[in-house]
């Protein structure tokens, strides 16, 4: 049996340690809300630091999201590790209840 992208056991510990980064984030009192670029400048410094999330987010756009995130924030979101909610023009990404 294949194993599909959706699949809980799909969801590797590094993307889990990108969540928590956000985690930590929303737990702050005042804190920006957490956009789709700014959750790939998460997942990008994250990676800097070594955490093997395995993109390749070298040529960062300031504008548009990597198309790699793309797929992961839509495992994440199918799996209920992020949601997301619409603020104003923006899409807050937000922990989802799968994280806890």
């Amino acid at each position: 049996m294949s194993k599909k992208a959706s699949d809980p056991e799909s969801i590797k510990p590094p993307w889990m340690a990108c969540v928590e980064i956000l985690k930590r984030l929303e737990e702050q009192p005042y804190h920006w809300p957490v956009g789709r670029l700014r959750f790939q400048k998460i997942a990008y410094f994250a990676q800097h630091q070594g955490l093997p999330l395995g993109l390749n987010l070298s040529r960062m756009s300031s504008r548009s999201i990597s198309a790699e995130l793309k797929t992961l924030m839509g495992h994440l979101f199918n799996n209920g590790w992020i949601c997301e909610q619409r603020l104003g023009k923006m899409f807050a990404v937000k922990v989802g209840q799968t994280y806890q």
